[in-house]
């Protein structure tokens, strides 16, 4: 038993005899049936706990012989594929103490494992691999350099940004492949630092990776120029900064195709993509089309996800709302697929983003819970302003005034910490809109109002819509049908025009009410229209409307 446990849980019984100075036979096996069992041709212990006892009996000298043992066993076996084998054999040469074949192994079977998107597993084999180029001695440092890297990717794609950021740092520090490598290592650096929310020290990072390429040949520099580009670009879209963020994302598309590189080409059309919805551009998802049509070329499925939630989140703001349940319900699924928790993350939000907007409380708040649970584990502020931000969406639509701005003014405080303007800017809207919906007509007036003389100062023009309307639905409530009117006819031609239509029907619904309380035949033309474009979007809630009261309206009401 002792010598079969350094075999693991599971074991051929083949192997097992090699291992045996006194070769067992069967009649011995089924006299151990009390702590071995066969399962599928082979022999497993029932308990891990009765090989972990049978495993630490072994003297230490004799553990490593038999690790080296199996190893030698298993290689034999493969013939002339050992890789096949890997992982068992970058595990016993490491317990056998046979450091450089341990470093093989260890990298054939990490890279194995990286290939499927085993992140957790293959986490594993590399720091094995490297735990083994130290004991072992004279790897190269680029090799070495090249592992850590690897460690850094499956380390991002597990959400663990804080380690794989020391990764690049430490694969920087190692490598000897000259500026571009290093400006290489730079970007993956300052990608984990944008996860992380960190946008002031990404953009350093990268400031810092296009200063040590200047005076390059452009032919050397241009693909890396081109996708530290497009995540400076990223680093001032997350902050509203839109305007300049075209700016950098041109110039990333302008390097990629001196390049001629594919996979640069397709990141800086996806960040473009997202900054001209975002500004209210006319380019429709051309740009994301593209980008998808480049991934899929290259076989990227991370990059293919990420498009496709991207292409969800346009469908969600131009009022395609069936279309976009569908594109982020395949974001998710390829996200978890290719283990990327991050994409999981914002897939989820997304999908709670849209269910928030339809008035679907219940489902939307499930979604939105387990994306704060996640965004919390990886420690993504982001992710959790963003999640905090929509339950207080829905919050104040299920009628919980005090949990809807409790919610709404957290993630208003980490948006304008992370200095994220827009963002903070939208969850004033959602602030005043909670505030109306609780009957403060007044307060939500004075928010929405100060809000749009903001919004014409951080490039906020998409959110002109629902300022509008709330400033409309509030001067309505408090009384004052003309001055509503003039400002809800405002939200429906900027709403119209961006092609927001939850938020034109929004506001027609409020219009209608102005309308009638002025006397005007139109109100009927405006109720329709409004019912409409609810029934086509299957919108469940249309936000309660008592004009001429103040705190007796029932936020819990639902149209």
């Amino acid at each position: 038993l002792r010598r079969a446990s350094v075999l693991g849980l599971g074991f051929e019984a083949s192997l097992a005899e090699e291992l045996s100075a006194d070769p067992a036979g069967p009649e011995a096996w089924e006299r151990l049936d009390e702590f071995v069992e066969r399962e599928n041709g082979t022999l497993r212990f029932r308990h891990a706990l009765i090989r972990e006892a049978a495993y630490e009996g072994l003297p230490y000298r004799v553990r490593r012989s038999l690790h080296a043992s199996a190893a030698e066993s298993i290689e034999r076996g493969t013939g002339d594929q050992p890789e096949e084998q890997a992982e068992l054999l970058s595990l016993h040469f490491f317990n056998a103490g046979r450091y450089p074949e341990a470093w093989r192994y260890s990298t054939v079977a990490g890279d194995q494992a990286r290939s499927m998107y085993a992140n957790v597993e293959a986490a594993d084999l590399y720091q094995r691999a490297l735990d083994a180029a130290r004991r072992a001695g004279g790897i190269p440092a680029r090799r070495i350099g090249e592992v850590l890297e690897a460690l850094g990717d499956v380390k991002s794609r597990s959400g663990l940004y804080e380690d794989a950021a020391r990764a690049y740092r430490e694969a920087r520090r190692r490598g000897d492949g000259g500026a571009v490598r290093d400006a290489q290592l730079m970007l993956r650096e300052a990608e984990t630092l944008h996860w992380l929310g960190q946008f002031p020290r990404a953009m350093g990072w990268v400031t810092r990776a296009l200063r040590s390429l200047e005076g390059l040949p452009a032919e050397e520099t241009a693909a890396t120029v081109a996708k530290l580009s497009s995540l400076y670009a990223l680093c001032r879209f997350r902050q509203g900064r839109f305007r300049e963020a075209a700016r950098w994302a041109q110039r990333a598309v302008e390097e990629a195709e001196r390049a001629g590189d594919k996979a640069a080409l397709g990141e800086a059309y996806r960040v473009l993509d997202m900054v001209e919805w975002s500004s209210g551009g006319t380019a429709g998802d051309t740009y994301g089309r593209v980008a998808l049509g480049l991934f899929e070329e290259l076989g990227d499925r991370s990059m293919q996800a990420n498009l496709l939630n991207n292409l969800g989140v346009r469908a969600v703001l131009e009022a395609r709302w069936d279309e976009a349940l569908e594109l982020l319900r395949r974001a998710e699924e390829s996200f978890s697929r290719i283990g990327h928790s991050q994409g999981v993350i914002i897939a989820a939000f997304n999908r709670g983003d849209l269910l928030v907007r339809r008035g679907q409380v219940d489902e939307a708040e499930r979604h939105l819970q387990e994306a704060l649970r996640m965004s919390r584990a990886v420690g993504d502020r982001e992710g959790v302003a963003f999640a905090t931000r929509e339950l207080g969406r829905a919050a104040a639509k299920a009628g919980r005034r005090d949990d809807a701005l409790r919610l709404l003014e957290s993630a208003r405080a980490a948006f304008t910490e992370l200095g994220a303007r827009n963002e903070a800017l939208e969850t004033d809207a959602a602030i005043a809109e909670a505030r109306l919906l609780a009957g403060d007509w007044s307060g939500a007036l004075e928010l929405a109002t100060a809000s749009i003389s903001r919004a014409a100062t951080i490039e906020g023009e998409p959110l002109l819509p629902i300022l509008h309307r709330v400033r409309g639905y509030a001067l309505l409530v408090g009384g004052r049908p003309e001055e509503a009117r003039a400002a809800l006819e405002e939200a429906v031609e900027i709403g119209r025009a961006q092609g927001a239509e939850d938020e034109v029907a929004f506001a027609l619904a409020a219009l209608a009410q102005a309308a009638r309380a002025l006397g005007d035949p139109e109100a009927a033309g405006f109720d329709r229209e409004a019912r409409e474009l609810k029934g086509r979007l299957g919108v469940a809630f249309m936000p309660p409307i008592r004009a001429g009261l103040t705190s007796s309206a029932d936020p819990r009401r639902r149209g």
